[in-house]
């Protein structure tokens, strides 16, 4: 069995735990949060954009000038110049990866100490995608969500719009999809109520339906730069992703209905979240820029089913297995889509996906199909 079970049984225990008694022991939330840390610092060779991430670091010049005027490789601003502050440091790339897992972990406890107050529960719905997708693999983007997380979601509570504005731009230089974040105040300070937003979910998604053939993809690669229209043609929609988002947010909003919606920070997580939905729909004609745009605002429902479970009744039980149903389920297909982009051989499976640790990474050859990525 994968050690990637056991640590999810775990999760899904302390998470049933904390619901059956309100509120879980520190030493589980601090054990389980430690086991998170130590296995994200310590990994090596896991996550779909790993070694890719890696070749960037060796390749980018140590010189800020040509690192920055290096057209052909990939990243922003900002990320380069991180790469760059590990290579003038003279640090491996295990060892840069390692400091940038202390970060995003630091900034994950600081927001689910202030956001959750169900921390298990949120761990256990952040497991399978800001976890095991942004924070392994997908760092740029993980470390643009881990600051919005830990630091932008907390000013835009205290309606400190300039830190905010300039947090959005540095988390925009790791990853232009964060720019969006930069609407957020709007929701903020207009006096929306449910029916404005459900009716901009509508809107945008309906929009985002009659693009989704992709009639307009010949005009927009025309005008936009190549590293835009790339995601254009990148996947096709999926029904499945569209149907857990739906019956998601379904569920999210049948639970607001009998909730208390003065609570300032639900009522934040609860716009987030919308928007989130939103931002999905009306990019739905691009499917993988929809994905990763809509998951920046769309990762705020960890928090907000977590808080929105009921202290007793059914419908507290009901909520906690759909959850439960949803963190499962996410997590099995995800493993299954990072066994063929890493292109495991055909014996490796999800029953038995490997962890590879830093202190054996050789380990790593017997798994990945040669010719592979490998970096020391």
């Amino acid at each position: 069995m994968s050690v990637y079970h056991l640590v999810f049984l775990a999760l899904l225990g302390g998470a049933f735990w904390e619901t059956w008694r309100q509120k879980a022991p520190k030493w589980l939330c601090y054990g389980l949060f430690g086991l998170l840390t130590v296995m994200l610092c310590l990994r090596y060779g896991q996550g779909s954009d790993y070694f890719s991430y890696g070749h960037i670091y060796y390749e980018l010049p140590t010189n800020l000038f040509a690192a920055f005027g290096a057209k052909e490789i990939h990243g922003e601003w900002g990320w380069k110049l991180l790469c760059l502050l590990g290579r003038w440091a003279n640090m491996p790339y295990p060892a840069f990866v390692l400091v940038l897992s202390l970060a995003m972990m630091g900034l994950y406890w600081r927001f689910l100490t202030r956001f959750c107050r169900r921390p298990l529960l949120s761990l256990l719905l952040g497991w399978h995608t800001l976890y095991l997708t942004y924070f392994f693999g997908i760092l740029r983007q993980g470390l643009a969500i881990a600051l919005f997380l830990g630091v932008l979601l907390d000013c835009l509570q205290k309606r400190r719009y300039v830190a905010y504005a300039l947090g959005c731009l540095v988390c925009a230089s790791f990853h232009s999809s964060a720019l969006v974040l930069l609407v957020l105040p709007l929701l903020r300070e207009l006096p929306w109520k449910d029916t404005h937003l459900l009716l901009l979910c509508a809107l945008a998604w309906a929009g985002g339906l009659a693009l989704a053939p992709g009639a307009f993809h010949g005009i927009l690669e025309r005008f936009l730069p190549q590293a835009v229209t790339n995601y254009l043609s990148a996947e096709q929609v999926s029904l499945g992703a569209i149907g857990e988002r739906v019956v998601t947010f379904g569920v999210i909003l049948l639970v607001w209905r009998q909730a208390d919606r003065t609570d300032p920070k639900n009522r934040l997580l609860f716009g987030v979240v919308a928007a989130g939905f939103a931002v999905y729909g009306g990019l739905l004609w691009m499917p993988l820029v929809a994905s990763r745009t809509g998951y920046l605002l769309k990762v705020a429902e960890i928090a907000l089913l977590g808080n929105l479970l009921p202290r007793k009744g059914w419908q507290k039980w009901a909520l906690f297995g759909f959850c439960a149903a949803l963190a499962g389920g996410m997590y099995l297909k995800n493993l299954g889509s990072y066994l063929v982009h890493a292109q495991y051989f055909e014996w490796v499976t999800v029953w038995n996906y490997p962890y590879v640790p830093l202190f054996r990474r050789e380990a790593i050859r017997a798994y990945l199909i040669p010719p592979y990525d490998y970096l020391p």
